[in-house]
């Protein structure tokens, strides 16, 4: 039976149970996983990202990773939203994107941020260079195209 979750929601869900991250997963991540996880199908955009979040009812809390130094993200709770409010279906723990009025220009921003990296397909941030998932990435992104396949 297909899972049915999208691909990104089976990612982050299964990246935390496993504590396979700290804080969250970058964007390119997010989206460059489903190369991996759903292979059939094209990269989603930022904004389809976003959209589907949007449609689905779901929030994402946006953080600054320190030990790579780039916004991640994580699947937020209504209890994230009691204690740091949120921005449309953003929850912004941290003073990042204080100067951003609006979940539009929030993603304005990531995307003006993450496009370069899309386009040369580096989803991964590892020893300080962007470049493709290392192999423990790629064996646990397998991991999670069992779980959605």
């Amino acid at each position: 039976m297909m899972n049915s979750k999208p691909y990104w929601y089976t990612l982050l869900s299964h990246f935390e149970e496993n504590r396979y991250f700290t804080n969250g997963l970058t964007l390119p991540f997010i989206l460059g996983s489903r190369s991996i996880i759903e292979p059939y199908l094209p990269i989603q955009s930022v904004e389809e990202f976003f959209k589907e979040v949007e449609d689905l009812g779901l929030y994402l809390n946006l953080l600054k990773c320190g030990g790579i130094g780039e916004n991640v993200f994580r699947i937020g709770d209504v209890e994230d939203i009691k204690t740091y409010g949120n921005k449309g279906i953003f929850i912004i723990p941290d003073f990042i994107f204080e100067n951003c009025s609006s979940a539009y220009e929030i993603v304005k921003q990531l995307c003006d941020e993450n496009m370069p990296h899309l386009r040369k397909n580096e989803f991964s941030k590892n020893a300080g260079h962007w470049g493709n998932y290392s192999q423990v990435e790629l064996e646990e992104l397998n991991e999670v195209r069992n779980l959605v396949n």
